[in-house]
């Protein structure tokens, strides 16, 4: 399992159910529909730890069912709930993938359906990463939620911030309870996992399976589009410079298994330099399911890498693309102020084709690279004369 306006809410309802070890009878209140249907799409809300009140501009991301079929926008009907037995457990499922915003998104809250609990029951949830799943740190850690007595609602809980999301990326939601007696309002279709931990010493570095079940239940994330900064490959004379991209002249095919490299403008004069969030390339006609990757040198000769977290995670093209394809970076990237830098892209599709924009001597080089991997420095042996379209969106720390 493994990016708008000012202010977005993105749902994010994930794939859960109860341990084989919970079954339904004396004792196990909540094993059956939920009281309160409406605890989906309309529900009500309560807000636990946030110091202000905003009023949303709605976009729905919900977790992913099989094949993806609810995706991008549509939460499922909550009408039942996973049994009681969750105390001490982390229950998590994966998010669809999240929008396309190149500076990715910052989370403000974390909301969970919760369908029965005892009065003065406590939840909390938090967001991983898909690989791993990796937890992402103590900003996307959201307070604790006091329940009242079967609240039949979302339960929302800010986060303490800061909690960043990176474009068209899907993430782990994981909400634990410190009661046995909580059941969580559930939906059919899906797969969830769970695991094992004390809630006195959530969260985890890496979430493990103590088991998996099929089930989805209620979850979303409230964020916010980050606000970036394009910095583009340069084009003549810089007359495109400092933030605009140049514009298409045509495209060029055959540069798999090359280091294509091209020059950016200088970044902005931020004091504390900037923080890389994607990088993106033009692309025209491509093999569906072939790829395509980039990453940050230098300037110097040879170039230098900027560093691991510089490489994005790769791209899978479609055919035709025809367009930018945006990839976020896979860890942190920092790039100094009033700076050039070489961005470098490659690509295992033969039949790709990258855009390339007005003739520009000295903009853009390759040097031969297989695939999929990054050398410490880079040369620039050949020139192709045109520049080729890449960016990177950046903001400031």
């Amino acid at each position: 399992m493994r990016a708008l306006a000012s202010v977005l809410l993105v749902a994010a309802t994930l794939a859960w159910a109860q341990p084989t070890r919970v079954t339904c009878g004396p004792g196990q209140h909540g094993c059956g529909p939920a009281t309160a249907a409406s605890i989906g799409g309309g529900a009500t809300t309560t807000t636990v730890g946030a110091t202000t009140t905003t009023t949303l501009t709605t976009l729905v991301l919900p977790g992913a069912t099989g094949s993806d079929a609810n995706c991008p926008t549509t939460i499922a009907t909550i009408n039942a709930n996973d049994g009681t037995g969750w105390g001490n457990f982390i229950v998590y499922g994966q998010t669809c993938v999240a929008g396309a915003n190149a500076a990715g998104y910052d989370v403000t809250a974390i909301s969970a359906a919760v369908a029965n609990a005892p009065a003065g029951a406590h939840i909390k949830c938090s967001i991983y990463d898909i690989v791993g799943p990796t937890y992402l740190g103590t900003g996307c850690n959201s307070a604790e939620a006091t329940l009242t007595l079967n609240p039949n609602a979302y339960i929302t809980m800010a986060v303490s911030g800061p909690c960043h999301l990176a474009t068209a990326t899907r993430y782990m939601i994981g909400c634990a309870t410190d009661s046995g007696s909580v059941s969580w309002g559930t939906t059919t279709g899906g797969n969830i996992a769970y695991m094992g931990t004390s809630y006195a010493t959530l969260w985890p570095t890496v979430l493990s399976q103590t088991g998996i079940n099929a089930g989805i239940v209620g979850r979303y994330l409230t964020v916010t589009a980050t606000p970036g900064t394009v910095v583009p490959a340069c084009g003549p004379s810089d007359g495109n410079c400092p933030t605009t991209v140049p514009a298409l002249s045509g495209t060029l095919a055959g540069l798999d298994g090359r280091a294509n490299q091209t020059l950016s403008c200088a970044t902005g004069a931020a004091a504390g330099g900037y923080t890389v969030r994607s990088i993106s390339a033009y692309v025209g006609a491509a093999t569906a399911g072939k790829h395509l990757q980039c990453s940050l040198y230098d300037t110097a000769s040879p170039h230098a890498r900027i560093g691991a977290g510089c490489d994005t995670v790769a791209a899978t093209l479609v055919s035709p693309t025809n367009a930018y394809v945006t990839m976020a970076t896979s860890g942190s990237c920092h790039v100094a102020a009033s700076t050039r830098y070489t961005i470098v892209c490659n690509s295992d599709d033969a039949a790709a084709a990258w855009g390339y924009s007005a003739s520009c001597p000295t903009c853009s080089n390759y040097d031969v690279q297989t695939y999929g991997t990054w050398p410490a420095t880079l040369a620039a042996s050949t020139a192709y004369g045109s520049a080729l379209m890449y960016y990177m969106t950046v903001t400031s720390p």
